[in-house]
């Protein structure tokens, strides 16, 4: 950042923000964490939703079968299943 004046200015300003008291108090660091560990949580779950879909179609389960053990519409299924043949 040294002799970048525009770097340091934004610096500068992103330090002065994170000593603010409001800034500070917006969220927590325990509920940042927790948070974080939400979001996780969920996207191993809708993971190993996907994962579930596509071994059901892999042994010809019907579509409206999978949707109802999924909790999920035929629709949804059927998306997951195309967006997992583009990977």
């Amino acid at each position: 950042l040294k002799g970048d004046e525009l770097a340091m200015e934004y610096k500068d300003k992103i330090e002065e923000i994170n000593q603010s008291g409001e800034f500070r108090a917006f969220i927590t660091v325990e509920e940042d964490i927790r948070k974080k560990m939400n979001t996780e949580r969920e996207l191993g779950r809708e993971e190993k939703s996907k994962e579930m879909i596509l071994n059901l179609h892999a042994v010809n389960v019907p579509l409206k079968k999978i949707a109802a053990s999924a909790g999920m519409s035929v629709e949804e299924v059927e998306q997951i299943i195309e967006e997992s043949r583009e990977d």
